[in-house]
């Protein structure tokens, strides 16, 4: 089989899972449940895993299960990323967009290291701990702690970023990506920044800490 071949029969199936994927009753539901809750919440969220003890979500990110879910969800962001962001959309409804945006930029630009997160996630308390144990202090925002508020920051998020999964993880004023996913578009983005697991092994994330903030 050629590679031409190959690579149409991978887009095909690319494209069969992302269509029942959208279209799936588990997506509707979740969408459904989003919308009338008064805090934003992740695809996991009341499930075993988020609300595993911390030491058991630690043991998880070790295992071939989680490995399998980052392949997914680097996946999804490679060909969902404008549906997941239409979707946060849909959820924030109209709201004061600049007030919260200005809060964002205050946030962002004021601090060198800021993660945006989920309080129950494992990728996000991975992330923290590993900060923590380079003697970095993040300023860490639950966005699932502050209520609607964490609605429009996670839109303002996904317009700066195209991204709507959490950790989103801010140096220097620029998104470098999630905990194992990186590659973050958009007017608040760092270009080519691969996220936090590969720039801290490559050395990238030290440097980059080590460097003034210029905004």
């Amino acid at each position: 089989m050629s590679i031409e071949k190959r690579i149409g029969i991978k887009e095909q199936l690319s494209n069969f899972f992302a269509d029942r994927f959208i279209n799936s009753e588990f997506v509707e539901k979740k969408t459904m449940e989003a919308k009338e809750l008064e805090y934003p919440i992740h695809m996991m969220k009341g499930g075993l895993l988020a609300r595993a003890p911390n030491w058991l979500k630690f043991c998880f990110l070790r295992s071939p299960a989680a490995w399998a879910l980052n392949a997914f969800t680097r996946w999804e962001y490679n060909n969902l990323r404008q549906w997941k962001v239409e979707k946060i959309t849909e959820i924030a409804a109209e709201f004061d967009q600049t007030f919260y945006e200005d809060q964002l930029i205050d946030i962002t630009d004021n601090n060198q290291v800021v993660v945006f997160s989920f309080i129950d996630c494992p990728w996000c308390l991975e992330v923290k701990r590993s900060f923590a144990k380079l003697n970095v202090k993040p300023v860490c925002i639950e966005l699932d702690e502050i209520g609607k508020k964490g609605i429009y920051y996670r839109k303002i998020l996904a317009d700066w970023t195209s991204r709507t999964s959490m950790p989103n993880i801010f140096i220097n004023g620029y998104s470098i990506g999630g905990c194992t996913d990186g590659d973050p578009v958009g007017e608040r983005s760092l270009a080519g920044a691969k996220g936090f697991m590969a720039m801290k092994k490559s050395g990238e994330l030290l440097q980059l800490l080590s460097q003034p903030a210029i905004f």
